[in-house]
C-alpha cells in the first residue's frame, strides 16, 4: 500500500496516520502535543526551510522538538516532512487541522488498559485486538503501567471500572476477614 497521500483521500490519510502514530497516547496528550507542534513549526517557519525531506532535515525537525513530543507523534511529523506537506501543520492551516482533531478526539471513546509492568508489543496487539471486539473503532485503546497493581490488570472505560488486579482481589479477600475479626472483638467487649 503506498502511504503518499493523494488530493482526493490526502486529509483522510493523514488522519489515519495520526491515529496510527498515536495510538498508544491518551486524547488529551495528542492534542497538546498537536498543539506544541503547530505553534513551533508556525513561529520558526521551519516548513519554509524543509523542501525536501532528507536526514539533515529530519534531524533539524527532531532538535526542534527534541524531548517535548512522544516518538510516535515524531513518526507523524516525520512521515508529513517526507511527503512534502508539513505545510498543514502551519499558521491559519495548523490551526484549523488542531481544531478539526479537537473536535473530532474529543468524541472518541477512551479505553485504558491498565497494567503493572509494560508490556511487549506482541502482548499490546494481543489485547488490542481482543478490546477491539467490545470497543470498536473509533474508540482508543491507550495502554498504561501502574505497578501498585501487582498483577493482573485493569480496564477503564470512563466511569466503567473491570478490575482484575492482584490488589483488587487482596482486597476483596481480606475485607470479610477484617469484618469478622471487628464482630468478634465487639462480642468480646460486650
Amino acid at each position: 500500500m503506498n502511504n503518499e497521500p493523494k488530493t482526493f483521500n490526502q486529509v483522510t490519510q493523514i488522519l489515519d496516520q495520526l491515529d496510527m502514530a498515536t495510538a498508544s497516547l491518551s486524547t488529551s496528550q495528542l492534542l497538546f502535543e498537536l498543539q506544541v507542534i503547530v505553534e513551533r513549526l508556525s513561529f520558526t517557519k521551519l516548513d519554509d526551510t524543509i523542501k525536501q525531506c532528507s536526514q539533515e532535515n529530519l534531524a533539524k525537525i527532531d532538535l526542534l522538538f527534541d524531548g517535548e513530543i512522544s516518538n510516535g507523534m515524531l513518526s507523524f511529523v516525520h512521515w508529513l516532512a517526507k511527503y512534502g506537506i508539513l505545510k498543514i501543520l502551519v499558521d491559519d492551516t495548523g490551526c484549523i487541522f488542531l481544531n478539526y482533531c479537537i473536535k473530532k478526539y474529543k468524541q472518541i471513546p477512551e479505553i485504558k488498559f491498565i497494567a503493572p509492568i509494560q508490556l511487549s508489543d506482541e502482548t499490546k496487539c494481543y489485547i488490542l485486538k481482543q478490546l477491539r471486539l467490545i470497543y470498536p473503532q473509533p474508540a482508543r485503546i491507550i495502554h498504561e503501567v501502574a505497578p501498585s497493581l501487582s498483577a493482573g490488570f485493569i480496564i477503564q472505560n470512563g466511569a466503567e471500572i473491570i478490575d482484575r488486579s492482584l490488589r483488587s482481589k487482596i482486597i476483596q479477600s481480606v475485607k470479610p476477614y477484617i469484618l469478622k475479626q471487628y464482630q468478634s472483638s465487639v462480642t468480646n467487649h460486650e
